[in-house]
């Protein structure tokens, strides 16, 4: 299966004793959800793809129906279940507050902080005045969390206006974007936009 964004893939492996010619019916329930909603029916294929963007945020388990009944009387057709591990969707953004920088020693201090619902912070960058994106490191040190606050310097910066650029990325690759102007050199905060 190729990765597409929107889109969770499930595989599975059956085994009819006779060979039969099988079918599979999916269905999905939300981890505070009591009853199974079809996703699809009439599978002939182990695998099946789908679009989750009319799925809220949450975890989730697949349920598999197989049924040897394309190749059975209906009297005869056997089916058996199976019920995936959870796993989660995921097609929020992050969300970056708080971001200021200031200018001081002819560096630029950045702070914000970044947020996410449903999975822990994975990656995050900064471009300075469009330059190419360079990566930074959480306070902790660790991206262990789905809420984490960054504080960094960049590279020396000459005195005049400057915008720094922020990006953060949640482990499912939805990106959320900031930036802040500084115009400055006194040391005062930018302005966030």
């Amino acid at each position: 299966m190729t990765p597409r964004k929107g889109y969770i893939g499930v595989r599975w492996a059956a085994v009819d004793a006779n060979n039969d010619n099988m079918l599979y019916q999916l269905e999905i329930r939300g981890s505070d959800e009591r009853q199974w909603k079809l996703l699809e029916e009439e599978v002939d294929r182990d695998y099946f793809s789908w679009d989750t963007t009319s799925f809220a945020d949450g975890s989730y388990r697949v349920r598999i129906t197989a049924s040897d009944e394309p190749s059975n009387p209906d009297a005869e057709a056997l089916t058996d279940s199976r019920v995936s591990a959870p796993f989660v969707i995921d097609n929020s953004s992050p969300a970056i507050s708080d971001l200021r920088a200031s200018i001081a020693g002819g560096k630029l201090r950045v702070e914000f902080a970044a947020a996410d619902t449903a999975m822990k912070i994975r990656k995050a960058e900064y471009s300075l005045d469009g330059s190419d994106w360079k990566p930074i490191l959480p306070a902790s040190r660790l991206f262990d969390s789905k809420q984490l606050t960054f504080d960094f310097e960049t590279e020396d910066a000459e005195s005049g206006e400057h915008t720094v650029a922020v990006r953060v990325y949640d482990g499912h690759h939805n990106l959320a974007a900031a930036k802040v102007v500084v115009r400055d050199v006194a040391g005062s905060s930018g302005d966030a936009n």
